[in-house]
């Protein structure tokens, strides 16, 4: 019931500033970024489209497009492209690297407290305005590992 608090906390303080700059809220928005913060599994448009469209009946893939990009704009939501791979979302509420199976495509968030290190150190040394750093290890999980 906490988690359930916090992740509310989260969307309606996101929802807020998103709000400030003139832009809509609808209820299909809410259950977007809701889904993105309660599911940290990188879901493509499609995942969170089937499993959120029968609470909406009209929405469209076009529409959780449509939001996710509003996300991505405003800097909530962090585009994932993988060679040969769907684009993923992640919502970003913390610097990560993410573990990346090559043989199944699952994709786990792994704490690197040098993330931000590094990202630090690469705005100072280059004359690169840098908006955002991606860090990911390739390999196979475990459960392809014992497959």
């Amino acid at each position: 019931m906490k988690r359930d608090q916090e992740i509310q906390d989260k969307v309606d303080h996101i929802l807020s500033e998103i709000q400030s700059n003139k832009v809509r809220i609808t209820p299909q928005r809410r259950a977007i970024l809701t889904y993105l913060i309660s599911h940290p599994t990188h879901p493509t448009a499609e995942m969170i489209y089937d499993d959120i469209k029968e609470d909406f009946s009209g929405m469209s893939l076009a529409t959780v497009y449509n939001n996710l990009k509003t996300f991505v704009e405003f800097g909530y939501v962090h585009e994932l492209i993988f060679e040969n791979a769907t684009k993923r979302y992640d919502f970003i509420d913390r610097q990560h690297a993410h573990l990346i199976c090559k043989s199944c495509g699952k994709i786990v968030d792994f704490e690197v407290e040098q993330v931000d290190h590094l990202f630090t150190r690469a705005k100072k040394r280059t004359d690169f305005s840098l908006e955002s750093i991606d860090v990911s290890f390739y390999g196979v999980c475990e459960e392809c590992q014992e497959k």
